[in-house]
Order: structure tokens, then sequence, then C-alpha cells
């Protein structure tokens, strides 16, 4: 099935520097936001997606039923009546990803590998890591009877906007992914997904939560991210120039304080598809994760300019 994105189409991801690891306690993740839209249509969804702990921030692309983590085949899109054909071959690297589908495409075969046939809007799916982004598990619509609490993941009209908390753990080392939902007034969550993974997730890693859509009227606000965890320390080293900022002339002794980007800067990055020059700016609509975002106080280089790179080095993390 040939999936075709609108100019109306949005991406954004909020990236957390924090590293975290999974052998020394479980890590709970909480999102409470509220998705509505002022047309009353809904499409698209948001994900929680895990990276290995060398992959500073999403790095690839994802678009439509993809939700910002998977590739997508037979993917295209349309300017001024004219439909070019697109590339999403995924986020590299990426481990696992926790969708909540408002649409429902991110369980079907148009995304990753395997996956359902038809499409299950208000729903949870999970896909696996890069390349094949395999299909794990999904839940049925979440407010149908097959729930002993249903629940929708949006508001349907944007007259009666709730907020909601969307729990995630990640226990048994890496190895379990358990999904609880609930309105923000409620006392307690509800379970909707407890599975085993195919393949923990590495014992050090990074999530972001991306965001992405057709309708330009929809809305989704994060309100708050909590995170129990264990965090790692980490330290930059510098590898070479071309860094953000800096041409090759530059000597790799310059001042590492010079490079570092601190809380609530961000990068507004614009992706190129291989379409002529002269729609290319048309085409940054299709950005596959548009803003990204420093989450805490931690500084960092973790943008390069070419194919040089940043060293690591991880405390409690071999």
């Amino acid at each position: 099935m040939s999936t075709i994105l609108s100019t109306g189409f949005r991406s954004e991801a909020l990236i957390f520097s924090k590293i975290l690891t999974v052998d020394q306690t479980d890590l709970t993740i909480t999102v409470t936001y509220r998705a509505y839209s002022e047309n009353n249509k809904l499409d698209g969804g948001f994900i929680v997606g895990f990276l290995p702990f060398y992959r500073i921030a999403p790095d690839g692309y994802s678009a439509g039923p993809g939700m910002g983590y998977s590739s997508v085949t037979e993917l295209s899109g349309e300017v001024n009546s004219i439909v070019y054909k697109l590339s999403a071959g995924g986020i590299k690297d990426a481990q696992l990803g926790i969708g909540f589908d408002f649409g429902g495409n991110f369980s079907t075969t148009q995304t990753g590998s395997g996956g359902n046939v038809i499409v299950t809007p208000n729903s949870i799916c999970l896909r696996g890591p890069a390349n094949t982004y395999s299909f794990i598990t999904s839940t049925a619509n979440l407010s149908t009877s097959a729930f002993l609490t249903p629940f929708t993941l949006f508001s349907p009209n944007s007259s009666a906007v709730t907020t909601k908390d969307a729990r995630i753990r990640i226990t048994d080392f890496g190895k379990r992914a358990i999904v609880d939902l609930r309105e923000a007034v409620q006392e307690k969550y509800y379970n909707y997904i407890n599975t085993e993974l195919p393949t923990a997730i590495t014992t050090c890693s990074r999530f972001y939560i991306g965001f992405t859509c057709e309708n330009t009227a929809q809305r989704f606000e994060i309100e708050n991210v909590n995170i129990n965890g264990y965090d790692v320390s980490v330290n930059y080293s510098i590898s070479g120039a071309y860094y953000m900022g800096l041409s090759s002339s530059i000597s790799t002794s310059y001042p590492v304080s010079a490079l570092l980007l601190q809380e609530g800067d961000y990068i507004l990055i614009e992706n190129y598809f291989g379409q002529p020059s002269t729609y290319s700016t048309l085409y940054s609509t299709y950005s596959s994760l548009g803003k990204l975002i420093l989450a805490d106080n931690d500084s960092g280089t973790p943008y390069v300019a070419d194919d040089d790179y940043i060293l690591i080095t991880y405390k409690d993390c071999d």
C-alpha cells in the first residue's frame, strides 16, 4: 500500500541526553500529554523510541506509518499536485519503538517488517530493532469491549480535552516492556501491554519522544515527562574538526566550551530527500524528526557537520 504525504505533514521529537541503565533497576518513563484536533480528525500518533547509548540523537528518516521510528515502503510526497518518491529507511540503530497510534498504521505492513493487514486506530504497537523494525505485538482498539477498562489515546474533540498519562516500564534487564495508561485525574493505572521482547535493549540506552501527523489542525502537547531510572555519567572528547559552528581550519585544540549546547537550545533540521533543488525547501516539511531539544542541564557536542565523530567515555557502562 502506497503512502502519500501531504504538505501538512509534521514530525517533531523531544530528545533526552541522559543515558539510563536497565541492569541495576527498572526504567520507568511517564509521559503526561494532551492530544486533540481542532477539526475533530486525528491521524499519526506519538512514539517512545529507544536508542543505544552511542546514538546521541535519532539519525535517519521515518514518516507516515513509521511514526518517527521505522522504515516505510512505497512512500511519496505531494507538492502542488506533483507526487515525488521519498525514502524512509527508519531511525538508525533504533532498538525498540512503542507507538501510541491514533490513526492505526504503525502496526500495519506499511512500515517495518511484519504487522497487521487491517488498520487499527487508537491502539498501541511495539516494533523491534533496526534495520527490520519487526512487528512485536499490538493491541486491539483500546476503546472497545476487548478491554475491561476501555481507553482513548486522544480527546475526541477540542471542546473536551483531557490530560492523559502513558507509563512505560522496561524491566527484566531490558527484556520486558509494560505499558499502562490512565486519565490524569484517575488514581490508578490500567495495563494494556505486558510482553517479553525478542531482543533486550542495551544495558545503557537513551530515549526520545516523537510525534507525527498530517492534519495541521492536530495538537499534541506534552505537559510533563517523568523518568525513574539509573542515570549514567558521560564525558565527550572531540575527534576532529567540522563540528557545529566550526570550520575545518580550526584546530582540534579549540576550547571545548565553545562547542557546547545548553539547556533549551535547539536545532531545526531540514531533511532533503534527493528531489530537484527547486523543491528542496518544500520538502523540508517532510522532516523526519524536526526539532531536537536538549532537555536537561548536561551540555554536549552531538551534532557533526560531516563524517567526523565524537568519542564518548562512559562510567559504569563498559
